[in-house]
This record gives C-alpha cells, structure tokens and sequence, in this order.
C-alpha cells in the first residue's frame, strides 16, 4: 500500500511540474506569489489527477443515460473526466488558479483517498521548495513525456526539464 501512495503522490507531482513547465505564466504567479501554492495544488490535481477511474461494483440495479447497469456489475467510476467537466469546471481545459469548485482527483465520501491530505501536503512543499530554488526551468529540448498507460496511477515514466544550474535565489 505503501507504494502505491509514494508512485500516487510523485505521479501527481510529475503532472504538475510538466503542467507549470508548459506554462511558464503560471509557473510565475507561484514564484511571485507562495501563497498561491495551495489553490494551484488543488487545480493541479483537477486538471491531471493521477487516477483516471477506479473500478466499482454495482450494489443495485441502476438506470444511468437509459440504460441499466444491474446489481453485481463491474464498473469503472472515470474520476479524471469529472475534471474535465465542462458543467462543472467552466473552460475545463485551462489551468485557473483562482477556481473554487470542487475535485473528486482523489475520490470522495467513503471512497475517498486516505492519503490525499498527506498527497496535497507533499505537493505543496515539493512546489515551495522547488519554485524558491528553481524558479525558470521548461522541458527539454524535443522532450515529450509521455504517460504510462493504461495503469492504476497515471505517471510519466521521465520528466526532462532544463534549468539553469543553482537556479536563482529569492
């Protein structure tokens, strides 16, 4: 269990700075402002969670979009899309700082992660003290990371990133 946790947790860390390294203005506004961290912790996650679904087995017959799925079926809950929801996420593929809906990144109710608090705290300090030492960096030169697929948590397999050396100190 252990594992998966520490694969989850630098999954989503992976997406982030791949996310920041294609979006040199975000990437600033947390340089600029730290405060900001928390809020760009949680759209980060709702923007390129590292779940994409996670399986389920229905407990009653259940009609979903006119058709019935029936007790003791196995299904698969697309988490990641709920992301992406334009009903719920206005512009769902921009990057928002400022956004205050609500992510299901990490599950919810009974099903809900329960290492998601200890998931955002290390992102959160990962973003601080990266962003304090290495405030400029993109990717590679002809780097395209790819992600793994399909698997149970979405990752990159390499993150190349190009900084200038010692970074640049606040």
């Amino acid at each position: 269990m252990r594992y998966r946790f520490i694969a989850t947790t630098l999954a989503v860390s992976f997406a982030a700075f791949a996310a920041l390294a294609a979006h040199p203005a975000l990437r600033r506004q947390l340089v600029a402002d730290p405060a900001v961290i928390p809020a760009a912790v949680e759209e980060l996650v709702r923007y390129d969670g590292p779940v994409v679904f996670v399986p389920r087995i229905a407990t009653q017959d259940v009609d979903v979009a006119g058709q019935t799925i029936p007790a003791g079926s196995y299904v698969m809950i697309m988490i990641g899309a709920a992301g992406r929801d334009p009903v719920e996420h206005p512009d769902p593929d921009t990057i928002d700082f400022q956004r205050q809906e609500l992510s299901f990144a990490f599950g919810g109710g009974p099903h809900r992660c329960l290492g998601s608090h200890l998931a955002r705290m290390e992102m959160r300090v990962a973003l601080e003290e990266w962003h304090r030492r290495i405030p400029e960096y993109a990717l590679a030169p002809g780097a395209a990371p790819r992600v793994r697929w399909p698997a149970g948590v979405v990752g990159f397999d390499s993150l190349p990133l190009v900084f200038q050396p010692g970074g640049v100190a606040r």
